[in-house]
């Protein structure tokens, strides 16, 4: 029996031998496996960012063409209430120009308003002056200092 159970030396190396490439062959089978996983995942990340991807430029699209209506949108109402109170200052503009004609005119006949005023005024004084005999009393006195008369 023990020689059935004893082994030479070169049974051992070949069983040992045996063994180690019976251990190369699963561990390569389980690196090979291992490998194409991770091939396999690689090709799903891949697939999933560019999924991502697409997603996330649909939404950043679907978000501008949102923004860019109501900017369109808001754009119609400021218009509006531009054009509104540019209405308004057209008027008031308006006004004033024919508020400063009107001046204008005033300011003209101004002028000579005032020289017919102080003309009637002088008038008036004189014909006073001359009334009362002051008037031929200043002229007698006057050329009596001016001309010894």
């Amino acid at each position: 029996m023990q020689s059935e159970r004893a082994m030479s030396a070169g049974e051992w190396i070949a069983a040992n031998e045996a063994a180690e490439a019976a251990k190369g062959e699963i561990l390569g089978g389980v690196v090979q496996k291992n490998i194409d996983e991770l091939a396999e995942l690689r090709k799903e990340q891949k697939l999933f960012r560019e999924e991502q991807a697409n997603t996330i430029h649909r939404e950043n699209v679907r978000v501008y063409r949102n923004v860019q209506a109501s900017m369109i949108a808001e754009l119609e109402k400021q218009t509006a209430l531009l054009q509104e109170e540019i209405g308004s200052l057209k008027e008031e503009v308006s006004a004033l120009r024919q508020k400063v004609s009107e001046d204008k005119a005033v300011k003209v006949h101004s002028p000579l308003l005032l020289a017919a005023f102080l003309l009637s005024f002088g008038t008036f004084i004189i014909e006073i002056l001359d009334f009362t005999g002051v008037l031929s009393w200043l002229i007698k006195l006057g050329n009596s200092v001016f001309f010894g008369i």
